[in-house]
């Protein structure tokens, strides 16, 4: 039988690792000076509810309007947004029904969190282009039912405090939106640039190769003797 060739394939670093890690490490410094300006005074702001009621168990809905200065509203529009709880962004597209995410991608962001149990802080980050706004702390308190004490009392509600409002830190807003950007600037990289396309057509090219590398061995093995 026709001894086949052992080929390993091997694929070299397409991009630098040096290069990866300065885009990224560029992408970030860019937001992060923007999140800056924005603070700072500028062109885009994010106004928002500062504390909600809801009742235990309920739904609540926290809603951000999003206003431009020096600018006509036609000439901007929402590019991405997210929501953090504390220092974790929040899963709009989870499907789990928990979350859900809107907005009109112009003027309002909107979070609708069903089933609400306990009190949370919760901030908004919008790129739009024509600026970066960062919204303030949404503090969420959840009312719990007494109960009824005697056959005349009536039934009343209480409010549990919520946690402090802490100081307004973009920390994990920046986060959220530069794993936006990274995930943006990778996929257009792959899909949208020479270089990237080729990369994809040599690994399907090479893979195709290694299946349909030695038909003839595949053939002399079904008809080899037991």
């Amino acid at each position: 039988m026709k001894d086949v060739p052992n080929t390993t394939l091997h694929y070299g670093p397409m991009i630098s690792k040096d290069s990866e890690t300065s885009t990224m490490f560029f992408l970030c410094l860019t937001l992060l000076s923007a999140a800056a300006f924005q603070q700072s005074g500028a062109a885009v702001l994010l106004k928002c509810n500062e504390t909600v009621e809801v009742v235990a168990g309920g739904t609540v809905t926290l809603n951000c309007s999003i206003h431009y200065q020096d600018v006509a509203v036609e000439d901007c529009k929402v590019i991405s947004f997210t929501w953090n709880n504390t220092n974790v962004s929040i899963p709009c597209d989870s499907g789990s029904g928990e979350y859900i995410c809107d907005s009109d991608n112009q003027t309002y962001v909107s979070l609708i969190i069903s089933n609400v149990m306990k009190e949370e802080n919760y901030t908004a980050a919008v790129i739009t282009d024509c600026g970066l706004p960062l919204s303030s702390t949404i503090n969420v308190q959840v009312k719990h039912s007494r109960g009824i004490h005697g056959d005349n009392e009536a039934l009343s509600d209480t409010v549990t405090p919520g946690p402090e409002p802490e100081k307004v830190t973009n920390v994990a807003a920046i986060l959220g939106i530069c794993v936006v950007v990274i995930v943006a600037a990778i996929s257009f990289f792959l899909f949208g640039t020479d270089r990237g396309r080729k990369l994809i057509k040599h690994n399907t090219r090479e893979t195709n190769h290694t299946a349909y590398s030695d038909p003839e061995s595949k053939t002399n093995s079904l008809h080899q003797p037991v």
